[in-house]
């Protein structure tokens, strides 16, 4: 018997025929093996649910849910999979991504040996065809900012967090808000909530992930309305509290700064 920390990984899908087989055989092929996979097939349409169902007959480690109406967005099948998840850690991983083998044994043992509640680390970039095109790390960047402002404030900042590559301490905390406004940030805005309620967020130095970009993914698809929701996740932390005007207002002016930098650099190419 496995006596290592079970972890929980939810898998949101809607759709994700192209990509899914390589996503749940990366997570079948980690060297650590204590895990339960969680895939939330929200109303697809092609042919995820044969490819769900081969899997499940495959290993008993992978169960489903398959929601009744489309949810419009990740957040609600990833708390549909935090609802069930049984396992001390969370994990997520999006439908097209892909995890090294090693990515949970690294991850598992790190966060149990530093104060971590959330781990994350960087990442391959990937095209629609596999093949490596870049790097997301901001280790440098992170720790650089962090330094000087700290960490919630930080966060505030910029997301530095792919979700694919975190590691989370299951707690109630960890919920995503499910409201239209904040789809393709949720996981922004959990970062900050769980910095403000003191959690500790730390990133290894490793690049653990192969995050896919292709024309379907949310974060092409929303690229502008991410930055442009950026506006609507600070008037939220304003009305709640969470931040004061003169914060609130200096966020807005470094955001719209990154804003039209972004807008820019999109123009030229």
């Amino acid at each position: 018997m496995d006596t290592r920390p079970l972890v929980s990984i939810i898998v949101p899908i809607f759709n994700g025929e192209e990509y899914l087989v390589g996503t749940i055989e990366s997570v079948i092929a980690q060297t650590y093996l204590n895990w339960e996979m969680i895939l939330v097939d929200d109303c697809s349409t092609d042919t995820t649910p044969a490819i769900v169902s081969k899997f499940l007959d495959l290993d008993t480690r992978i169960r489903k849910i398959t929601l009744e109406t489309p949810s419009g967005g990740p957040a609600l099948p990833r708390n549909k999979g935090l609802s069930v998840a049984s396992g001390e850690y969370i994990a997520f991983i999006d439908a097209d991504d892909v995890w090294a083998e090693e990515k949970l044994s690294v991850q598992v043992d790190c966060i149990e040996h530093s104060n971590a509640d959330v781990l994350h680390c960087g990442a391959s970039v990937i095209n629609c065809k596999g093949q490596q095109i870049g790097y997301l790390n901001s280790s440098k960047k992170f720790k650089c900012i962090d330094l000087f402002f700290g960490q919630s404030n930080t966060l505030m900042i910029f997301n530095p967090i792919i979700l694919s590559s975190a590691l989370l301490k299951n707690t109630s905390d960890v919920v995503f808000r499910e409201e239209s406004q904040f789809h393709a940030i949720e996981d922004w805005l959990l970062w900050i909530e769980l910095s403000l309620k003191g959690k500790k967020i730390r990133m290894i130095n490793e690049n653990l992930l192969s995050y896919r970009d292709h024309d379907n993914s949310i974060s092409s698809l929303d690229g502008e309305k991410q930055y442009l929701k950026g506006f609507y996740l600070y008037s939220v932390l304003l009305l709640e509290g969470r931040v004061g005007l003169g914060k609130y207002f200096l966020l807005n002016l470094i955001h719209l700064s990154r804003t039209l930098k972004a807008r820019a650099l999109r123009t030229k190419q």
